[in-house]
């Protein structure tokens, strides 16, 4: 990728190079003096292809000194140099009406660039035949949404500063690719009015004091191939309060996000990964001790594999802890860490709105679970080594089932193997009586359902007092009898295998009921004497009505 780029930007370079050649065919020459260091410049416009050389002589001579501010709205390229071999000279005669000027070439020996907030429309910056060792580029308080781009192939040049201060252009900004691509151009959007910043694809660095004191920036999008975040890079821009860091990152300089605004950091990498990434060097290139911190305080790390929470602890930038944050998958078994780095285990804890249950390892629970007595669960805080415990039930002993997600099952039906079980609202398995269901129906005042609310009793259901299983059939509870249909609801005021049922379930009345027919017509009684007439009975579930003379209708 990298030779490609060199073979593209030489091949730009000789174009640019031949059009500056061609420029002068027909020449506009003056002279003026430099505002920088008092020294000489020539100047030669071509209006031909409406580019400006400006060269720079050691000696000052000739009387009639002119600047080239009238030719200057035309003039699109420009090309600075040092014929004399001077060792260093620097330019800052940029007039203000270079309104069109796209492209710039600076030559020889420049160490300074003065540009400021002129050239609104320059794209290009070349610093091919550059000699000078450091170059310093000033483009502070630019209002223009251009961000130039530069190309420094065969420049001599260790290192390129290129200076946004206080950038009041467009709000949000693409960094270009040749400013996070080559290692040798710095650059700083320092107390910049931007919201938003993104970088260009192949974009590898992001470097120190690139944005700090923006307090406008609230978006960052880093693509997939930066690898490192420099110092300071987004220190002191509060309104920043959550960051996606990709996988490709792999160093993250101290105070990165120093007194910024950051709450969550989505990291596309393992808690393993992060833990390895922060880091403090030396001047000999070696980590500090304690050095592997942000200096940020209750900011959460989303990770591929779990979360993280960075906490601080003392009052100095090496008393910050990296704790295991929220559900985090280890060995196959899920558990949740709290926000002191330490997992519940051995309880039931409420978390996101729903109940989860966590075994003496921390694993999360699934399935049935007994809780013994006097079990507890504890937590020991890492740092201060202080422990803190709730009972998980009050008597101990209790079923609990939790479902393939973990979710404990309350209010609701479960059936193992061929018999049902019922979890009450605290999410204990049931045993013994169980009053369960009771729906809401909106009726009127004349009794139609439709208006006015009023709540019609649940049914009852008896669960085995050992294994919680739901009872059917005929069954002695408490020295009486009550029959459970084949839904588990008790029986009440109605007739079940011949047998009358109380208003309370119990059965009482001896006699036996059975259907009868006379004349063709059905009548149900008993061996008494008694039979149904002139009212609506329950028989074995079914209603029917009878009349006065106990026929059924």
């Amino acid at each position: 990728m990298k030779k490609k780029i060199l073979v593209s930007s030489l091949a730009t370079i000789c174009i640019v190079a031949s059009l500056f050649a061609n420029a002068f065919a027909e020449n506009i020459k003056g002279e003026f003096t430099s505002k920088t260091n008092n020294d000489l410049f020539y100047w030669s416009y071509s209006a031909t292809d409406k580019a400006i050389l400006i060269e720079r002589e050691n000696t000052l001579s000739g009387s009639d000194l002119k600047d080239y501010s009238s030719v200057a709205p035309d003039v699109t390229k420009m090309d600075i140099q040092c014929t004399d071999a001077i060792e260093y000279y620097k330019f800052s005669d940029f007039t203000d009406n270079l309104n069109n000027l796209n492209k710039i070439n600076v030559r020889d020996n420049c160490t300074e660039l003065i540009i400021k907030n002129r050239c609104p429309k320059l794209e290009y910056i070349y610093m091919a035949l550059n000699d000078a060792r450091s170059i310093h580029v000033d483009l502070t308080k630019r209002t223009g949404s251009i961000i130039p781009k530069f190309y420094l192939n065969d420049c001599k040049a260790d290192y390129v500063y290129v200076d946004f201060s206080y950038y009041t252009g467009s709000k949000n900004i693409t960094i270009p690719q040749c400013y996070g691509f080559d290692p040798r151009i710095d650059y700083t959007f320092f107390g910049s009015s931007i919201q938003s910043v993104s970088f260009a694809a192949a974009t590898e660095l992001i470097p120190e004091d690139a944005f700090r004191n923006c307090n406008s920036l609230t978006s960052v999008t880093i693509p997939s191939t930066v690898t490192t975040i420099e110092y300071s890079a987004f220190k002191n821009c509060p309104n920043l309060t959550t960051i996606d860091i990709p996988a490709s990152v792999k160093t993250l300089r101290f105070n990165a996000f120093k007194n910024s605004g950051l709450k969550t950091i989505n990291y596309g990498g393992t808690r393993a990964n992060w833990y390895g990434l922060v880091q403090e060097i030396d001047n000999d290139g070696l980590p500090v001790e304690g050095g592997n911190v942000l200096n940020v305080d209750n900011v959460v790390v989303h990770c591929s594999d779990g979360d993280l929470l960075i906490r601080k602890i003392e009052d100095h930038y090496y008393g910050y802890i990296q704790n295991d944050f929220g559900w985090i998958k280890e060995n196959g078994k899920w558990r949740y860490y709290a926000e002191n780095g330490a997992y519940y285990y051995n309880c039931i804890q409420h978390i996101d709105g729903n109940y989860y249950g966590f075994d003496s390892t921390g694993a999360m629970i699934t399935g049935w679970k007994k809780a013994e007595d006097n079990i507890h669960w504890y937590f020991f805080d890492r740092l201060s080594g202080a422990q803190q415990w709730n009972t998980w039930t009050k008597d101990g002993g209790n079923w609990y089932y939790f479902d393939n997600n973990g979710y404990m099952l309350q209010n609701g039906w479960r059936m193992s193997g061929s018999d049902w079980y019922y979890l009450k609202s605290d999410g204990v398995m049931a045993t013994g009586w169980q009053q369960i269901g009771g729906l809401w129906y909106l009726f009127n005042d004349s009794g139609l359902m439709q208006r006015g609310w009023k709540q019609v009793s649940g049914k009852w259901y008896y669960f085995d007092q050992t294994s919680g299983a739901m009872l059917t059939g005929w069954q002695q509870i408490g020295g009486k009898w009550y029959f459970l249909k084949s839904n588990g609801a008790m029986a009440a005021s109605e007739w079940c295998g011949g047998y009358w049922l109380n208003a309370d379930g119990t059965w009482t009345y001896k006699y036996k009921a059975t259907w009868r027919k006379t004349n063709d017509k059905w009548w149900f009684g008993d061996d008494s004497g008694w039979y149904a007439k002139n009212e609506t009975i329950t028989i074995d579930g079914v209603s029917y009505k009878f009349d006065s003379k106990g026929y059924l209708v």
